[in-house]
């Protein structure tokens, strides 16, 4: 892992304001003794299997891609990880999500080997109208110490998870242009909206349809998700409106490229 700040630049959209945006995040962790970190798409694999203990479930890997983006909330050295978030563009050629899941290029994007038994029954219809620049985010984990009520980053204006989801909102926005975000959650998260305790809503995940059903997804059990998404206008509303974006009252709305150092230097 190495540390955000040292190599993001972006090139669409409202560069400089998502810029202003990672900056922001990144000082605000950073007084709190955090630091964003750039993940691989191995060292995410390798997170994911070394903290199982701490309740992180296995993950499928689907993320690899030469454009893969992966970022991480960790102490100052980066030696230990309290969340992580992971971004890969669907590639999807002008097919749709839908199609995707029938022939499996989503969950396989080098290639569906010989021995896959997996097959998705009930996709919703909304998937086959999710077409375009797509982007898939995923990989979304957060340690038990730094949940609300833990002892990790307890100073910051909101959750590490606020910080980390627009964070990576911010650079793939600012690198990929997408049309849309796309993403699966399982139906515990649902059931949090019906308390209007949602995740989703809190991360900008105002659209959801049921399935599809993804079978033999484990050795001897199928695993029921949901299709989630964002459109490219939601992901800009959901940026700005977070209330420590908001408060740091960001300029630059204009397209333009821009890189981090130059307002990691302002907000110095």
């Amino acid at each position: 892992m190495r540390p955000a700040y040292d190599e993001i630049r972006l090139i669409k959209g409202p560069a400089r304001f998502l810029a202003g945006v990672l900056a922001r995040a990144i000082a605000d962790l950073e007084e709190c003794g955090l630091t964003l970190a750039i993940m691989e798409h191995r060292e995410l694999m390798e997170t994911n299997k070394a903290l199982e203990h701490r309740g992180w479930y296995p993950l499928h890997d689907h993320y690899g891609h030469a454009r893969f983006q992966g970022l991480a909330i960790t102490d100052t050295g980066m030696n230990r990880v309290f969340a992580t978030i992971a971004s890969r563009p669907l590639d999807l050629n002008g097919r749709s999500v839908g199609e995707a899941y029938e022939d499996l290029t989503f969950p396989y994007p080098h290639g569906v080997p010989i021995s896959a038994r997996d097959r998705f029954d009930d996709i919703p219809l909304a998937a086959y109208g999710l077409k375009g620049n797509g982007v898939y985010v995923g990989g979304i984990w957060i340690d038990p110490d730094a949940r609300h009520g833990g002892t990790v980053g307890r100073e910051l204006k909101s959750g590490l998870l606020s910080y980390l989801t627009r964070s990576l909102y911010a650079w793939s926005y600012g690198t990929e242009d997408p049309d849309f975000f796309f993403g699966i959650v399982i139906d515990d998260l649902l059931r949090g909206r019906e308390l209007n305790k949602s995740t989703l809503d809190r991360y900008g995940w105002r659209f959801c349809a049921p399935g599809p059903n993804w079978v033999n997804h484990y050795p001897t059990a199928d695993l029921p998700v949901n299709t989630t998404w964002i459109d490219r206008a939601g992901i800009l509303e959901c940026i700005s409106e977070t209330p420590w974006v908001k408060e740091a009252g960001i300029a630059g709305r204009e397209v333009a490229a821009a890189s981090l150092s130059e307002h990691r230097q302002k907000i110095a």
